[in-house]
């Protein structure tokens, strides 16, 4: 049931963003009569399985291949151009995929996207896209009907996807779409086995503009407020509801919970550099190692360092973490990855205030993710 619900508020979120960016790209202009394009994208997509884990080899070959429609809106004034020397996009993607293996069936995902996009001349752009957002699988382990699929346990997945491609302008509304993508989804711990499903993908679509799919030509003159703020600093908590075991290895949510500080410098109005720390206490694991005899301390810490991209509320942020304190040696009996020194964070969050911030975050070990966190952020 908690589980339910933290996909429902994930669900709002994107929501949130969609509709916040929507009305923002109406507004931004000072000098551009359209200040906003809208579009819709028809594309057919082609992808094949990442088979990353030998627990997961049997679906090695598939070929997941399916349909998506987009609806985005695309900031094309010259305020937004000074800022970030791109025309963003942003919108909603919906999409069905034939997983083409009866292990894994069908996949239905719903994702919030950010589409930074530039000219390459009169009639190509190129762009930068990234989704993250929900994903309804069909065949979910099940240790009596379906005991092979150890790539996801839950009919709900979290879904991030990143790519770029080009597209092609026909005539004023119609331009064809090229792009390449990596998809992955994860139930982030919630239950397992939860290997994760990792599949490159190439689409190809018609893409139609309401009003126009011109790229405007703006002599930019670079907006340089950022430089007056270029030093932020955080600090944040986090929880996550991880699953782990009762003393007879029934399964049992157990908690996650966990603080940070973090530094971030600003190198671009769209670019930070990130070096920070954390610790968080994790019982999930705690109780895999006091059923094995082990009783060592259940906290983690670590340092992190990365890269945050910022977009008007929102920031995308990336980092790899070295961890300082673990004693994990008898969890990696049963943990089918090594639970090595280094990680990595994925994280999106959204200002609520001024200096309030509420987001989640991933832990991945390689391509499988430990945990995802709901944290709240207040930025000094």
């Amino acid at each position: 049931m908690l589980l339910k619900y933290v996909y429902f508020l994930l669900a709002i979120v994107i929501s949130i963003l969609y509709f916040s960016f929507a009305g923002e790209a109406q507004t931004d202009s000072t000098s551009l009569k359209i200040t906003g394009q809208k579009s819709y994208t028809f594309n057919l997509n082609y992808g094949w399985i990442y088979a990353h884990s030998i627990d997961i080899k049997n679906t090695a070959g598939a070929k997941p291949r399916g349909v998506s429609f987009e609806i985005v809106n695309r900031s094309t004034d010259t305020a937004v151009w000074n800022k970030y020397g791109s025309y963003p996009s942003t919108g909603i993607m919906l999409t069905y995929l034939d997983l083409n293996t009866p292990i894994l069936s069908k996949s239905y995902t719903a994702a919030y996207i950010f589409e930074p996009t530039f000219r390459l001349n009169n009639k190509m752009d190129f762009f930068i896209k990234t989704r993250i957002g929900l994903s309804y699988l069909t065949n979910p382990h099940d240790s009596l009907k379906n005991p092979t699929n150890n790539t996801y346990s839950t009919r709900f997945n979290f879904f991030t996807a990143a790519g770029l491609g080009i597209t092609y302008k026909f005539n004023n509304h119609y331009s064809a779409v090229l792009d390449a993508n990596f998809f992955h989804n994860s139930n982030g711990g919630f239950d397992q086995p939860n290997r994760g499903l990792n599949y490159p993908n190439l689409s190809a679509g018609i893409r139609y503009d309401v009003e126009s799919n011109t790229t405007p030509t703006f002599r930019r003159i670079k907006d340089t407020s950022w430089k007056t703020d270029k030093w932020n600093y955080d600090a944040m908590a986090y929880y996550s509801p991880k699953e782990g075991y009762n003393y007879v290895w029934q399964h049992k949510r157990k908690y996650l919970f966990g603080a940070g500080f973090q530094t971030s410098y600003r190198i671009s109005s769209l670019d930070a550099l990130t070096l920070g720390t954390e610790i968080y206490y994790d019982d999930a694991i705690g109780s895999i190692k006091r059923n094995l005899g082990d009783n060592s301390s259940n906290v983690y810490t670590g340092l992190l360092m990365g890269n945050e991209f910022i977009f008007r509320k929102i920031i995308f942020s990336q980092q790899l973490g070295f961890f300082l304190h673990k004693n994990t040696e008898s969890y990696t009996d049963i943990y089918k990855q090594p639970f090595g020194l280094v990680y990595h964070r994925w994280g999106l969050r959204y200002r609520l205030q001024k200096h309030w911030y509420f987001g989640f975050n991933f832990l991945v070990h390689g391509h499988v993710a430990d945990f995802i966190d709901g944290r709240l952020i207040y930025r000094f």
